[in-house]
């Protein structure tokens, strides 16, 4: 008689669901490319979460620049028309 392995390791196929007759069932590769999916979605959303907040602050500095070139040219029309400048 020979000797054969009590424990028997069945061949495990990734590309095949459980079939335990859920709905939602998938196989171990299907979850891998969904995993993958979302994981480069979460990637890309970061990314735009990001370039948001670059345009945010980009609109914010050239909002200050704006205001603040606004004032100066406020503050010299002031002058002029008061001709407050003579007196320099």
């Amino acid at each position: 008689m020979e000797k054969e392995s009590c424990y028997r390791i069945p061949k495990f196929d990734i590309y095949k669901a459980g079939d335990q007759g859920f709905l939602t069932e998938m196989s171990i590769a299907e979850l891998r490319e969904a995993i993958k999916r979302m994981k480069q979605w979460f990637v890309e959303e970061e990314e735009r979460k990001r370039n948001e907040v670059r345009l945010r602050q980009m609109q914010v500095h050239f909002l200050s620049i704006a205001q603040n070139a606004f004032t100066v040219y406020s503050y010299h029309y002031i002058f002029l028309k008061f001709d407050l400048l003579s007196n320099f």
